[in-house]
C-alpha cells in the first residue's frame, strides 16, 4: 500500500524576495555570459536579460549545460517581448538555476498554432534544478489546436531528476484550446506543466498566479480530449510536493460535442500517479483558491462521456 502524507498546515520556507539594486530591461538581444565558468563555487553569471535569452538561444540550439550552475546577479524586466522557453524535447536544459531572489517582471508568451508544445520560463528541463526563481508579473497565452500541450510558469515539462526550490509564480496563465485533432493531452500548471520521476520534486514554492482554461471541443465523432490542470502542477508523475501552496484561482470552462472529455483540476495537482514502490508524498502544503469549473455536454448520449475531476489538493489520484 503507497504511503500518502498530506497537511494543510502553512507553508514553511517560502523565499521573500529582495529588492534588487538595478533592473535589466530585455530590448530582444542576445548575449553570452562573460563572468563565471559554470561550476557551483563560480557560477556562470546572469546579469543582464540579454544573457538570460542568450541561454534560451543556446539550449536551444543544442548546448544542455549538464552539470552547469547559472547564478541571477540582477532583477530583469522582460518587457513583454515575446518570450521563447529555455529548453526543447530535443534539447533539454540540463543544468542548475539559481535565480538568487531576484525577480523576473513581464514574462509574455503568446503562442498561436501547435508550437511550442513545451511552454514556460522554461519550456523542458531535465535532470535540472531552478531554485530561487521569482516571476513577478506576466502573462502566458495560448491559442492552440495542438494535440498536446505542456504550460507552466517556471517549467513545461520536467523529467528525470528535477527539482524546483524556494521559487514564486505571479504571471498568469490562459489556455483556449480548439483543437480539431481525434485526441489531445493538455497539461497546465501554475508552476509546472508535467512533473516525472520518483526523484523530482517541488518544494518551498508558491503559486500565486491565476489559470484560466477554455476548450471549446469541435463536433467530431469518436474523439478523447484529456486535461490536467493544477494549482502547482498539472500531471505529478510520482514526483513529490512540499512546504510549498497555491494561492492563485483556476478556473475551467469546458464544451463537448459527441466525444469523451475527462478534465483532472486540483488545487495542488490535476492528476498525480504513483505505486507502491514509487510512492507520492504530499507534505506541509496547502490550496488556499477557489476552483471553479463548469462542464457542458452536448450531443452525449450515443455512448459518449464529458467527466470532471474536482479536488481541493488532487483532482484524482491513481495507485497502484
Amino acid at each position: 500500500m503507497k504511503r500518502f502524507l498530506l497537511s494543510v498546515t502553512l507553508v514553511l520556507g517560502i523565499i521573500t524576495s529582495t529588492i534588487a539594486q538595478g533592473v535589466s530591461v530585455w530590448d530582444g538581444s542576445s548575449t553570452i555570459w562573460t563572468n563565471g565558468s559554470g561550476t557551483s563555487s563560480d557560477p556562470y553569471l546572469i546579469e543582464s536579460a540579454a544573457n538570460l535569452a542568450y541561454l534560451a538561444t543556446s539550449v536551444n540550439s543544442g548546448t544542455t549545460y549538464s552539470g552547469k550552475y547559472f547564478k541571477q546577479t540582477v532583477d530583469i524586466d522582460l518587457d513583454a517581448i515575446g518570450w521563447t522557453p529555455i529548453g526543447t524535447s530535443s534539447y533539454t536544459f540540463q543544468g542548475t538555476y539559481n535565480g538568487n531572489h531576484k525577480r523576473i517582471k513581464n514574462l509574455s508568451i503568446y503562442v498561436n498554432g501547435a508550437s511550442p508544445v513545451h511552454i514556460g520560463l522554461f519550456g523542458y528541463v531535465s535532470s535540472a534544478t531552478i531554485r530561487n526563481v521569482e516571476i513577478q508579473s506576466g502573462t502566458i497565452s495560448v491559442s492552440t489546436n495542438s494535440t498536446s500541450l505542456y504550460t507552466g510558469s517556471i517549467i513545461g515539462y520536467g523529467a528525470g531528476t528535477t527539482t524546483i526550490d524556494s521559487c514564486i509564480n505571479n504571471s498568469v496563465i490562459n489556455i483556449t484550446n480548439t483543437s480539431s485533432a481525434t485526441s489531445f493531452d493538455t497539461r497546465i500548471g501554475g508552476i509546472a506543466g508535467h512533473l516525472t520521476s520518483n526523484t523530482s520534486t517541488i518544494k518551498h514554492t508558491i503559486n500565486k498566479g491565476k489559470i484560466s482554461y477554455t476548450f471549446n471541443a469541435p463536433t467530431t465523432t469518436s474523439a478523447s480530449y484529456t486535461t490536467y490542470i493544477g494549482g502547482l502542477v498539472g500531471y505529478l508523475n510520482y514526483a513529490d510536493i512540499s512546504n510549498s501552496a497555491n494561492i492563485g484561482e483556476i478556473l475551467v470552462d469546458a464544451h463537448s460535442y459527441y466525444n469523451h472529455h475527462y478534465c483532472y483540476t486540483g488545487g495542488l495537482a490535476g492528476f498525480s500517479t504513483a505505486t507502491s514502490s514509487y510512492p507520492v508524498i504530499i507534505e506541509n502544503s496547502y490550496n488556499r483558491a477557489n476552483i471553479k469549473a463548469q462542464n457542458f455536454e452536448n450531443g452525449n448520449g450515443s455512448g459518449y462521456t464529458s467527466t470532471m475531476y474536482l479536488g481541493g489538493i488532487i483532482g484524482y489520484y491513481n495507485s497502484s
